[in-house]
């Protein structure tokens, strides 16, 4: 990774956030570990998840107190998207507790990936 321009924690990627006049490489890694994502996020970082249920996964597992902000992005060359994904359709409206988060995360079921433009 090179220098870092905003980081933003989502739970998508589409190339509809990338500015509409980005040229140029985008750069992916999965599965990134929670410490990383710790890291990356300690100095700072705009919060565009807009579900309260993925919220609460993340609060749960990164020890955060994010509400939910359902904003559009754009981002442009430096910038750095943490996703988060659970990986199985779950039930429709299903809220998970806190042991039922942890399980799927240590069953590799929710994961964190880095997207850098």
């Amino acid at each position: 990774m090179l220098k870092m321009g905003k980081i933003y924690l989502t739970n998508s990627f589409s190339l509809n956030m990338l500015n509409d006049n980005f040229k140029g490489n985008i750069f992916i890694q999965r599965n990134i570990s929670l410490n990383d994502v710790k890291k990356i996020l300690e100095n700072g970082f705009i919060n565009a998840v807009g579900h309260d249920a993925t919220i609460q996964l993340i609060n749960t597992l990164l020890n955060l107190n994010l509400k939910a902000n359902r904003v559009a992005i754009k981002m442009v060359k430096n910038d750095v998207a943490i996703i988060v994904q659970i990986k199985e359709r779950l039930p429709e409206g299903k809220i998970l507790n806190e042991n039922e988060i942890k399980t799927l995360y240590e069953s590799n079921k929710i994961q964190f990936d880095l997207v850098e433009v």
